[in-house]
């Protein structure tokens, strides 16, 4: 599952031609996160409690 996120983000990314840079600051993160998100480093919510 991890795996299949990290790829999405990067993918959506990738499609629309965006460097991380642009993509953080579109999204109101810092290129860390991005690139943590990337490189199944950051545990993201599951959206569900």
């Amino acid at each position: 599952m991890k795996h299949g996120v990290r790829n999405a983000v990067k993918d959506f990314r990738k499609e629309r031609g965006l460097t991380q840079d642009q993509l953080a600051e579109r999204i109101l993160v810092t290129r860390q996160t991005i690139i943590a998100i990337e490189n199944n480093v950051m545990n993201l919510p599951s959206g569900q409690r």
